[in-house]
């Protein structure tokens, strides 16, 4: 798999879907290399393995596509919602909002999301916002939905946010402008009906 640059401190892997593994995200700061997601796949664990020096791994949610290859890598910090930490057993709980200056940016959050419990995102240089799976909905059953009440605080959340582009991991266009993100949740939000908690598509 190849690694693509997106800025000078940004490149990343696209996933694959044999076996599934999700985008990896790199970031080079001044004395670590922060990763955001670490996926499942060998090559993308051998890129990682590759790079020497401190590595700092963040995992947006605890799904197997994210984060199966994380007992495969000597890291030095990680961290992970409260939730994925039931299965990590290990790492730094990001509860609050965490800000980190490594020569870029970092703004570690937590992420209210129909796809699953425990999603964290990362903003970086209030530019690009890595979501990782939560802008998407809940897979249950071969149906698709999501949930009104984590829709609408995923709206609130997102304008907050000074980032304007979002990337969405999975995706073959995996970043779009944040306006257009939230006009896709509101428009979703506005299909609710009153009588239910959830929003099928």
């Amino acid at each position: 798999m190849e690694k693509l640059s997106l800025t000078e401190e940004i490149s990343y892997i696209k996933g694959s879907e044999s076996p599934l593994s999700a985008d990896v995200i790199f970031i080079k700061g001044n004395t670590a290399t922060w990763i955001f997601d670490v996926g499942a796949c060998e090559d993308t664990l051998n890129e990682i393995n590759s790079i020497s020096g401190v590595k700092n791994i963040i995992i947006s949610h605890f799904h197997g596509d994210h984060s199966n290859n994380l007992s495969k890598i000597d890291y030095n910090e990680l961290y992970v919602s409260k939730y994925t930490y039931k299965y990590t057993e290990i790492g730094t709980l990001v509860d609050e909002d965490l800000y980190i200056d490594d020569g870029v940016k970092l703004h570690i959050f937590k992420i209210p999301s129909s796809h699953e419990k425990g999603c964290l995102g990362l903003e970086i240089n209030d530019d690009l916002i890595l979501l990782g799976d939560s802008f998407y909905p809940s897979r249950k059953g071969g149906k698709r939905s999501y949930n009104v009440q984590q829709i609408k605080a995923q709206i609130d959340l997102f304008s907050s946010l000074k980032g304007t582009r979002v990337y969405l991991s999975h995706d073959k266009k995996p970043i779009i402008s944040k306006t257009i993100a939230i006009a896709f949740l509101k428009k979703t939000f506005a299909l609710r009906d009153k009588n239910k908690n959830i929003i099928e598509l």
